[in-house]
């Protein structure tokens, strides 16, 4: 969003927030850096299998750019392989992306991820910002990130300098 276009809606943190990540292009690197160091290793570090891809369209990351995509108990959205496997995803780029998955085979792979399931990770982006506090910003800047607010519930409220401000709709608007 352009600094001139803030709303009083935001807070103090909001702001400054802002003004940081613009004053600087490295800023918004720097906090993706940040937010993906995390030190706990789980109690089957031994049994990780770590999947590197590679997406033919652009990734999406977050403040927050760790999703869970599956845990025992819980349907995986990618299918019931997932289902009992503990498995994260973690955007490493703009087109370069990892899966950790804990609780099958060890391993690691390189390989090349198809378009809907890069849209699936990049949707799930915005279920996670949606649904999340601890999420305040989401970095995106791809083609299909209009049709992507629109199906996650969000509402195109006007266009900015920089580009556009949305809203998550109110159920039944």
């Amino acid at each position: 969003m352009a600094g001139a276009a803030l709303d009083g809606d935001l807070t103090e943190e909001d702001r400054e927030m802002h003004a940081w990540i613009t004053a600087s292009a490295d800023n918004a690197h720097a906090l993706f850096r940040e937010g993906a160091m995390d030190t706990n290793i789980p109690e089957d570090a031994d049994a990780i299998n770590v999947m590197v891809c590679h997406s033919p369209i652009p990734l999406r990351t977050s403040t927050n750019p760790t999703l869970m995509i599956s845990a025992p108990g819980h349907q995986s959205i990618f299918g019931a392989f997932f289902t009992d496997l503990r498995t994260w995803w973690l955007t490493l780029d703009r087109y370069c992306g990892a899966f950790i998955v804990a609780g099958g085979p060890p391993g690691f792979s390189n390989l090349p991820m198809p378009a809907d399931a890069a849209r699936m990770i990049n949707q799930h982006y915005l279920v996670q910002h949606g649904n999340s506090m601890t999420v305040r910003y989401l970095l995106a800047d791809d083609p299909y990130l209009d049709d992507d607010l629109v199906w996650a519930g969000y509402g195109f409220e006007r266009s900015t300098t920089h580009g556009a401000r949305w809203r998550k709709l109110v159920t039944g608007q």
